[in-house]
């Protein structure tokens, strides 16, 4: 079942924001749209950096065991100019990028208190694969109608297309009231992204016209392997897309109730980076130096554009936990009554603390 408005992932409060003297109202599902000052309200411990930790954490020994595998599988596929190698090598990799992507959201947004693994699994991974089979239909189509060899992403109608695909069926199921909390909406498009992508990825490994020459025992090109490599990386643009569309939408339709206008602006946005970075890559082929563009199209779309917006969506018991990047920023609007008022209270009029949560 999808999660209902009467159906909380963690119970409802005013809790500190992380910010010494502010305090901010969460409903079960998401954060109010102001704070209000209290002298009482704590603020999170200094967060301790440490770039090293990282070498020791589950997600990043997921994708370097993954691309270590891929590695080797490119050494064997030199070996024998099989392509069977050079295809699982390519699945592995974007399989450990991708997945490695989403724990680490998923952990930064204690996802699992609000959807569960099978309904991910059946809304989430459906949708990628409902999604690749409109975009094969709508992008086949068009490159017939125009007398245009596929791919067509050169032309820049990829990412319309695409990014309606992969947003496709959580926006149905939102519409039909299932899965409207944020988190919920999130999770499932990021799945429909990841998935999408992975699907890519194999079929962009299949058609490789020097891939398809092999089969023929046709020369090995290292090239072919270096795309077996590098290009997962490429697909983790599908996932952050979709899932920067989501992270507006859906927050914006449960705490605003202006669900269509955000969800408009935000697949704008994306299906003009989508596209943006398509016609750099197919100018790359030609200009080597623009890579460095369609790479920074990447990083900025995760950085600012999608971490910038799910970062307003982890709960009072996932502050302490995250770092910096990854707390919501606080509204502008704020309010100088002091938390003990009926405004700010909810319920007994008492204000609830992270560390009283686990009681109720």
């Amino acid at each position: 079942m999808g999660i209902r408005h009467n159906e909380p992932g963690e119970p409802s409060g005013v809790f500190p924001t992380g910010v010494a003297g502010w305090m901010r109202e969460w409903d079960g599902h998401a954060w109010a749209e102001s704070v209000v000052s209290d002298p009482r309200a704590p603020a999170v411990e200094p967060w301790h950096r440490r770039p090293l930790a990282v070498l020791v954490h589950g997600r990043f020994l997921m994708w370097f065991g993954c691309w270590l595998v891929a590695i080797a599988l490119a050494a064997v596929f030199l070996w024998t100019g099989a392509t069977f190698f050079a295809v699982l090598g390519g699945l592995i990799g974007v399989v450990g990028v991708l997945g490695a992507l989403l724990w680490m959201v998923f952990r930064r947004l204690h996802v699992h208190e609000v959807i569960g693994f099978a309904e991910l699994n059946l809304w989430g991974v459906g949708g990628g694969v409902v999604a690749l089979l409109v975009a094969v239909a709508i992008e086949s189509g068009v490159a017939a109608l125009i007398h245009h060899e596929t791919p067509i992403q050169g032309l820049g109608i990829a990412g319309p297309v695409e990014e309606t695909a992969k947003i496709l069926v959580p926006v149905i199921l939102y519409v039909v009231g299932r899965y409207r909390d944020p988190r919920a909406g999130i999770a499932l498009a990021l799945v429909s992204g990841a998935m999408f992508g992975l699907c890519e990825e194999v079929l962009f490994l299949l058609r490789q016209a020097d891939l398809t020459e092999l089969v023929s025992g046709s020369e090995i090109h290292l090239p072919d392997v270096f795309t077996m490599l590098f290009r997962p990386f490429v697909e983790v643009f599908h996932v952050v897309l979709t899932g920067f569309i989501a992270a507006v939408a859906w927050r914006a339709g449960w705490v605003r109730g202006k669900f269509w206008p955000a969800l408009i602006g935000a697949w704008l946005l994306a299906a003009v980076l989508h596209s943006g970075y398509d016609v750099i890559d197919g100018f790359s082929q030609r200009v080597p130096l623009i890579e460095v563009a369609s790479l920074a199209i990447i990083l900025i779309t995760y950085f600012v554009v999608f971490r910038g917006s799910a970062r307003q969506l982890p709960p009072p018991a996932a502050l302490a936990a995250n770092p910096p990047a990854w707390r919501p920023t606080l509204p502008k609007k704020r309010t100088d009554a002091a938390v003990g008022t009926d405004a700010a209270v909810r319920d007994d009029g008492a204000v609830r603390r992270p560390a009283e949560q686990a009681s109720h």
